[in-house]
């Protein structure tokens, strides 16, 4: 009988929460975040990378890294990660990093004058889109210090060697922190989460880039419950694209109504292929709590990395969803 499972990859890598992280070249770059556990006061500047194909961490923190959690990173025309915004430890920033991973060295562009005065992001998102390495920021255009929070959108590009903020907002943008936004199809994009009512905010005729990968929703289907209603709003969690149907994987973050305390280990799939919306509850064999965390797609399989657990302590393990199969007369079975 098939179970599905949390698969262990690699549990050597650095114990952080609210990182930012993003994959190039099958290679993993982790940034920030915070260590030990959420009480930590101070961000990490730790950088370190994964190559998937020798199963080898290396820290590549130097004394340029930025000390950030909170942020966003990004690939960056092919060959740099693109950190955006972030807490670092005094302040929000609207700040842009880049790490250019062939000559391993930092640049850093200065607060840019074009951002909203007295504002900064944190527990923002960043997507990128189809046209010019262009990248969709979406939520948390908060004060400098406060809690204020404010439904910004914005579109960051490159011009003449210096990155700018395009204000791409509406009068019906919702405030959201600590949410997702998620491809669906070529042209969509799904906010979900990060504020108590209003789960799910449609940005439709918004073009992502081409290279983004998904999840074959078909491989786990026998292990989805439909569910009656929405399961009720999170934030701090992750959420990957999937096909087969059409959708998005959510999982773990903490909810807003106090169900659960702490970390979450919900899977939950949300369809999108119909003219409305089905949720789906995935049954994992074993439950993982994370909230903090960060959620990729590699070679068509749903990864997950770090965040902090049930107790509050960050982790340090890096996760693949995967479907095996029980032993039949004493032999193993391969995976499906």
């Amino acid at each position: 009988m098939p179970v599905l499972v949390w698969h262990a990859v690699s549990s050597a890598g650095p114990a952080r929460c609210h990182q930012a992280a993003c994959l190039i070249d099958d290679t993993l770059y982790v940034h920030g975040g915070l260590p030990s556990s959420l009480s930590s006061a101070r961000p990490s500047n730790s950088l370190h990378s994964y190559k998937f194909a020798l199963d080898e961490w290396t820290d590549l923190t130097s004394s340029r890294s930025p000390f950030l959690s909170h942020h966003t990173a990004v690939p960056y025309k092919k060959t740099h990660v693109l950190l955006i915004g972030g807490w670092n430890g005094k302040r929000r920033t609207s700040n842009v990093h880049t790490y250019d991973t062939v000559e391993k060295s930092w640049h850093e562009t200065k607060r840019l004058e074009d951002f909203p005065p007295g504002a900064g992001l944190s527990s923002h998102t960043s997507t990128r889109l189809a046209a010019d390495d262009a990248i969709l920021v979406t939520g948390r255009e908060g004060g400098l210090r406060t809690q204020r929070r404010s439904g910004g959108a914005f579109v960051v590009s490159e011009r003449r060697r210096k990155f700018f903020y395009d204000d791409h907002s509406t009068s019906s943008t919702a405030s959201r922190s600590g949410h997702t936004a998620t491809p669906v199809g070529r042209d969509r994009v799904v906010l979900y989460g990060g504020r108590a009512d209003n789960p799910i905010e449609y940005w439709t005729r918004v073009f992502v880039a081409a290279e983004y990968d998904v999840v074959d929703v078909s491989r786990f289907f026998e292990f989805f419950g439909k569910l009656r209603k929405d399961p009720g709003c999170r934030k701090y969690h992750v959420a990957v694209p999937g096909s087969s149907p059409e959708g998005i994987f959510v999982h773990g973050g903490e909810t807003f109504d106090g169900r659960v305390k702490g970390a979450t280990s919900d899977l939950i799939y949300i369809d999108f292929s119909d003219s409305g919306i089905t949720w789906y509850t995935v049954n994992v064999n074993e439950a993982v709590r994370r909230a903090g965390h960060v959620g990729f797609v590699r070679k068509g399989a749903f990864y997950i990395f770090g965040g902090y657990d049930g107790s509050g302590k960050s982790c340090s393990d890096l996760l693949q969803l995967d479907c095996k199969r029980d032993k039949i007369n004493g032999t193993p079975q391969s995976n499906t």
